[in-house]
């Protein structure tokens, strides 16, 4: 029995000492592996923080440089233009152009028109005051020039026969009462006489000579006859008309 004892005694503190081993064993193994864990973990966070601050800036000069790629390309759409669209621009101007042109001669014709007929109409009424009050008239013309455009105006026979003193330069006097009318620039008209017949109160040459008017009232109903043309920068403008014996204007 003391030779159990003894073999226990010592076998005991061996097993003891066997068993705290192994228990340190485990003990230091699962420090381990949670140091290797906590290790790892923090190596991971690293990474990820690495990742980040490398990712972030990559990122951010990514988004910067895309801006400007597309601010440039903005720019360059406002403030470029292509061949077409400069070609379209002046196909444009150049129509408005000539629209506008056209229209500034469209005015102007029709004021020559509007001119013409007034003229008419004071041609009338110059037939009509001539036959009431028994008066010689004849129309008297004066062409454009540098300062004055083309204008007309009425002046009255006065028969120097009956006079003591005659005066060549009093036989036609301007008609007061009749303003002289000015005809738009560029603007005239010419008359051509007809035929001359036999007056009766045109026998003398004051009337019927060649330094004699080319449309006279005789204050008796008849009228020297003529054709008129008006015109609009040297090119005919309107039909021609005439005026015939009796005062009466015929449009062609």
């Amino acid at each position: 029995m003391s030779n159990i004892q003894t073999k226990f005694h010592l076998v005991h503190p061996h097993t003891r000492s066997v068993a705290s081993c192994a228990v340190e064993t485990r003990v230091v193994r699962r420090k381990s592996a949670h140091f290797k864990h906590s290790a790892l973990s923090s190596c991971e966070a690293g990474i990820l923080r690495e990742k980040r601050c490398f990712t972030q800036p990559v990122t951010r000069s990514m988004a910067s440089h895309l801006a400007t790629r597309s601010s440039v390309a903005r720019f360059n759409r406002v403030s470029g233009f292509t061949l077409i669209e400069v070609m379209v621009v002046i196909v444009i101007m150049t129509i408005m152009a000539s629209l506008v042109v056209l229209n500034i001669g469209g005015v102007d014709q029709r004021r020559a028109m509007q001119a013409r007929e007034m003229f008419i109409l004071d041609i009338k009424k110059i037939n009509k005051e001539a036959t009431d009050q028994a008066k010689v008239f004849a129309l008297n013309t004066q062409n454009a020039t540098d300062v004055a455009p083309f204008s007309y105006n009425l002046f009255e026979y006065h028969d120097q026969s009956k006079e003591q003193i005659q005066q060549a330069d009093r036989t036609w006097q301007p008609y007061l009462e009749f303003k002289t009318r000015q005809l738009p620039e560029q603007v005239s008209f010419s008359i051509e006489s007809l035929d001359n017949e036999n007056y009766p109160k045109a026998k003398n040459e004051d009337l019927l000579g060649g330094k004699a008017p080319q449309l006279i009232w005789f204050g008796n109903g008849e009228v020297k006859p003529v054709r008129i043309q008006f015109y609009y920068q040297q090119q005919a403008i309107g039909h021609e008309f005439e005026v015939d014996h009796l005062g009466k204007v015929n449009e062609n």
